[in-house]
This record gives structure tokens, sequence and C-alpha cells, in this order.
């Protein structure tokens, strides 16, 4: 009679987690993207575990981590199956922070890869050299629009045949939003006589079978790392020490460097001596509090265009946003941090600024 193989098991409470642009209206708001629990998934299926889950809508979701106290006794049954999760929550529930979520370095391009064999995306991941690209995989068109809208790839694999939406209309999409509209899209497809009906701009067209040289070839074609300017540096104002290393350990972990103050006067003359490329404000600190640091530095032609996200442990009222709006550009929950998705958002933001410099310095 075999003996059953010891295993390791830990249990993670999950609830919803909020970013919020100042600006409540729908079309302001920024989701998650979900790439920490695909990672988290992978990384156990590679040492023989597994992940499985129990949700409620509303309430929350439950993941188990299962991994064999023996590596190379792999477990027996399936992993979780990411489909299952809900697709809309609406508590806003306190979540723990979690100082062990990965996170992609800001120089490694990244690849939206829409379509429904996931196993595309698996090959150009293992296709590009380690450090080079980030590959995120969506298997219908609705996914691959929501992943477009938060993460701004550097390019875009694009089938035709979707389960949801045929690949001209995502693509209708993708060049209809102005964020997204000047990303080039590589179409790769069995359907080769769709070449004619296309009528947006597209890199390349591609139809399957098609030779791994020939698909690494294009991808490297139009897919550049980010470089990361002398400007993209962080300033960290947070009177909260333990707050102040973890998120200052993680940006740096993620590419950035950041400069740390504790109190808003040393934050402020930080901001205008050496201006970053957006500043992690608290809104009570000691010395100037947040509405008085936006207000100063908004008065300063140095400060006038630096990405702020303001991080508040408490609810603000719709007076207090009125008042944000102005001076602020997004706002994070203390008590429903997100690593991820803060980096995510902080990633966008800055890649925002720097295209608005360089379209100012072109008109002007």
């Amino acid at each position: 009679m075999s003996l059953p193989i010891p295993v390791l098991v830990f249990r993670l409470t999950s609830r919803i987690k909020a970013f919020s642009q100042v600006d409540d209206s729908p079309t302001r708001k920024y989701g998650g993207t979900g790439l920490g629990l695909a990672l988290s998934q992978r990384l156990c299926e590679l040492i023989g575990g597994r992940i499985t889950m129990e949700s409620t809508v509303g309430v929350g979701s439950t993941f188990t981590i299962e991994i064999p106290a023996i590596l190379g006794d792999p477990l027996t049954t399936s992993t979780l199956d990411l489909d299952e999760l809900p697709s809309q929550v609406t508590s806003e529930q306190p979540v723990t922070i979690d100082e062990s979520v990965p996170v992609v370095p800001v120089s490694n391009a990244i690849i939206l890869v829409i379509d429904d064999d996931p196993t595309v995306g698996t090959m150009i991941q293992r296709l590009m050299a380690s450090g080079e690209a980030y590959v995120v995989t969506a298997t219908t068109g609705a996914e691959g629009l929501r992943l477009a809208t938060d993460l701004v790839p550097d390019l875009i694999v694009l089938d035709l045949k979707l389960p949801d939406l045929h690949g001209l209309e995502v693509l209708a999409r993708l060049r209809d939003n102005p964020e997204l509209t000047n990303i080039p899209i590589v179409v790769l497809t069995i359907d080769e006589q769709s070449r004619r009906s296309i009528t947006f701009p597209i890199a390349e067209y591609l139809v399957k079978p098609v030779a791994l040289e020939t698909l690494l070839e294009v991808v490297k074609r139009y897919c550049r790392p980010q470089s990361t300017s002398s400007t993209d540096h962080i300033l960290l104002v947070e009177d909260d020490q333990r707050l102040a290393e973890l998120l200052e350990r993680t940006l740096r972990a993620a590419g950035w460097s950041v400069e740390v103050t504790f109190d808003g006067e040393a934050g402020l003359t930080a901001a205008l001596t050496r201006p970053p490329g957006l500043i992690l404000l608290d809104y009570m600190l000691p010395k100037l509090d947040g509405l008085q640091f936006l207000a100063q530095l908004r008065t300063d032609p140095i400060g006038q265009t630096i990405p702020v996200i303001l991080m508040t442990a408490r609810d603000l009222s719709t007076d207090e946003r009125q008042q944000l709006a102005a001076s602020a550009d997004a706002i994070q929950h203390k008590a429903n941090l997100d690593i991820e998705t803060l980096i995510t958002h902080i990633r966008t933001m800055l890649m925002h600024a720097r295209s608005t410099s360089a379209d100012s310095t072109v008109s002007g």
C-alpha cells in the first residue's frame, strides 16, 4: 500500500481591491489585471502543486495552495480554472498586503496575445529571451479588450477566430481607443481570406501555421522594451514607515528609482528640487497634509504636470473628491492596497506622462 504524499497547505482570502481615479465616472475606473493569480498558478504547477478556489460574489474568494512537501512528487488533481472566477464583484472590503506578489520590471515590453489557443502566448514567451518581454494571454475578445485597456501593451498579437467576438470587431475597437490606436497589431490567424476585409492599419498579417523563426522576427521587429528615463523616478511621501518601506522595496523591484520623504514639507522640497516622474502622496502628513501639498505643488510651474496618486486611509466625501479633482490624478485606498494593480497603473501613468511631454515638445 502506497503512503500518501506529504502536502503543505496555504490558504489566502482575497476581497475586492480598490484603485480609482478622482473622477468616478465609469469610463475612468481602473480594474485589476489578474496577472498575479495566473503567475501563482504556473509557479505551483512547476513544482507539482495546485491552486483551488472557493468564491462567493459580493463576499470574496479563498485560494488554497497545495504543494508537495517533497519536491518531485506531483499532486494528481487539476489546478485552478481561472474561468471560474466571478466576472464582477461589488464589495469593497479590506485586504491584507501581499508582499510576495510578482512584479513585472518596467523595462520589459508587454505583449498581449488575444487567441483562444493559450499555447500561442506560451510559445511566444518561450521564444523571447529572458527579461525581454512579458506575455499576457486573453482567450476571448472581451478579455483582450479589457487587458489592452488595463495594460496598454507594446504589441498585440490578434487571432480573428475568437469564441465571442470576431477579430475584426476587436481590431476596430482597439483602433477606436485613443490610448491604443497606435499600438502595433500583428494578426495571426488561420483565416487567410479575411486579409481583404481589414480596413484598419495593422503591422503584419500572418497565416497559421507560421514558422517559429518568422513569428519571432516579426514580434521582435515591433516590440521594444520600455526605456526608463532619468525622470522616471518616483517620489513617495508617506509617514507610515512600514508602508513606506514596503512600497519603496516593491517599486525598486519593478525597476524605478525611489525617493522617500516622511512629511509634507520635505516632500514638496524634493518634488520641486528634483521633479519626479510620479508622486505617491499620503493624505494625512505632518507639517503639510496632502491637500496643502497639492495646492503648493500645482502653483509652481515645475509641479503642474507631475502625476500624483493620493493615498488615503479613509473614504473621501463628494466635496473632498471635487476639491481633489483639479490637482490629484488618482486615489489609492490604503485599506484596499493592491500592489500589482498599483504597479500597473503607475506604469500606465508614466507612459502617458512621457507621451504628453513628447507631444508638447513637438508642437512647441
